[in-house]
């Protein structure tokens, strides 16, 4: 996750805040370690007295590269940290805040959290206490997800999913014997003016963007498959009580 800093910048106050923010939420400084029986658990340590944050010159035109690169880092959970910091300089007044959080501490809305605290902190703002912290909402949840409730829970899904036909999405390769989570991003621009387009007719059916958009990639589907009946399961970002609303960690 790279952060643009623009301008004058206080390389120890940033380190300090990334040092205040790891202390303020637990799951930062959480590492997953497998007893005998190779059953992971949690250990949360201490809140660190500094945080070490290397300062790299980088040219701009390198920046994306060195991000990359610095993303393919795998991370040891059971060692830690799980959150990687590093300044790249790219130029006078202009530094690249380099962030590398394992998936398994945190999601999308953890990172406006983590921008929002790292903010603060560095701006020596008063932060509110939190109510609680990522470990009690997984004990939490652990203690309540079990006997009828989780019967329940996957009684409703296996009720509405009962049926459904199988996607026969046309592909130029067939599919591997073994599944894996291998996969690649392509990305590209959609015209301004389809943009604009997209947000009228949101506004004018009341729906938001993403269920417009969802809506046109069922039916692009849909043609693809030739099946009327399209079922796409989506993440959610599960943060239904208003204790985990400021949390970093993993809710989805």
């Amino acid at each position: 996750m790279p952060i643009l800093l623009s301008g004058e910048l206080d390389v120890a106050a940033l380190a300090g805040a990334l040092a205040g923010l790891v202390g303020r939420h637990e799951v930062l400084r959480t590492r997953l370690v497998a007893d005998a029986d190779g059953v992971p658990w949690q250990v949360i340590d201490p809140p660190p007295m500094r945080f070490e944050l290397p300062v790299v010159e980088v040219p701009a035109a390198e920046v994306e590269a060195w991000l990359a690169a610095d993303a393919a880092v795998p991370f040891d959970l059971a060692v830690g940290p799980m959150l990687r910091a590093t300044l790249l300089r790219v130029g006078a007044g202009e530094h690249v805040l380099a962030l590398a959080m394992h998936h398994v501490v945190g999601d999308e809305w953890s990172s406006a959290i983590l921008q929002r605290d790292l903010d603060a902190l560095y701006r020596a703002d008063e932060l509110p206490a939190l109510p609680v912290q990522y470990a009690d909402f997984a004990v939490w949840q652990r203690r309540w997800l079990v006997d009828d409730v989780l019967e329940g829970q996957l009684g409703y899904w296996r009720q509405r999913l009962a049926g459904v036909p199988v996607l026969e999405l046309p592909t130029d390769r067939p599919r591997p014997a073994q599944r894996s989570a291998d996969g690649a991003a392509l990305e590209f621009v959609v015209p301004a003016e389809v943009v604009a387009g997209l947000r009228v007719l949101s506004r004018s059916v009341g729906v938001s963007m993403f269920m417009t958009v969802f809506a046109a990639f069922n039916v692009l589907l849909s043609r693809y498959c030739g099946q009327d009946d399209i079922v796409v399961g989506t993440p959610i970002a599960n943060r239904n009580r208003a204790e985990v609303e400021g949390l970093i960690g993993f809710f989805v």
